[in-house]
């Protein structure tokens, strides 16, 4: 059955969930989870890359209105949120409003979902002050006398649309199929509706990992 829908609490927003990315972390065998992210609690929504429409926000939230279309970085098992509810493979995530960006039309969900994590590590790498520690943007650039060397590499990802009722393989499956997408000033996502996402929650047990299904 589908996981249980959760209100936004203040400054959140409800997204219905179109499309996710698949990180690494994602992928792992549920036990695995124990020793990767030990204060997890479980039953467990994983998965950190969304992109859908908002449905609900909580108060104080002023950008952001139901019919917006978006993308954002679910926290759910990160350390200081611990909450399934804010996990991105489901219907209905709780997202934090100031880890949520509008997209315009043109961008399609399935490629707006490869964006938050890769851009939440970049902010990361340059902005916090255990790392690069640079300057924050601002809305008026400002010239400084910096230089940053991008050492350049690539990657790839799955996505999954939001196709409801589509069964859920691994990447080592005989069925599955996939395009690979490598990191490019305009990143291409694959449409992978053998993923179960949107249209299913993974939730992760005590004893192994297993998921439930879209009802």
């Amino acid at each position: 059955m589908p996981a249980p829908y959760t209100p936004p609490a203040a400054n959140e927003v409800v997204v219905r969930v179109r499309a996710i990315a698949v990180n690494f972390i994602d992928g792992i065998p549920g036990f695995l989870y124990r020793v990767v992210l030990p204060w997890l609690t479980f039953p467990a929504v994983v998965g950190s890359d969304v992109a859908g429409e908002v449905v609900e926000v909580g108060a104080g939230v002023m950008r952001l209105r139901p019919g917006d279309r978006v993308l954002g970085h679910a926290f759910g098992v990160e350390k200081s949120q611990n909450r399934a509810a804010e996990g991105a493979f489901q219907h209905y995530v709780v997202l934090m409003q100031h880890m949520v960006s509008p997209i315009p039309g043109s961008l399609s969900f399935e490629r707006a979902a490869v964006l938050p994590l890769a851009l939440s590590t970049a902010a990361t790498g340059m902005f916090q002050q255990d790392h690069l520690g640079l300057a924050m943007p601002g809305a008026v650039p400002v010239e400084r006398s910096e230089t940053v060397l991008v050492w350049g590499g690539s990657t790839r990802s799955w996505t999954g649309s939001a196709t409801a009722r589509s069964p859920a393989r691994s990447p080592s499956d005989p069925g599955h199929s996939h395009r690979r997408s490598r990191s490019r000033p305009a990143p291409r996502a694959a449409s992978a509706s053998h993923r179960r996402s949107p249209g299913g929650s993974y939730a992760y047990g005590p004893r192994g990992h297993g998921d439930s299904g879209c009802g």
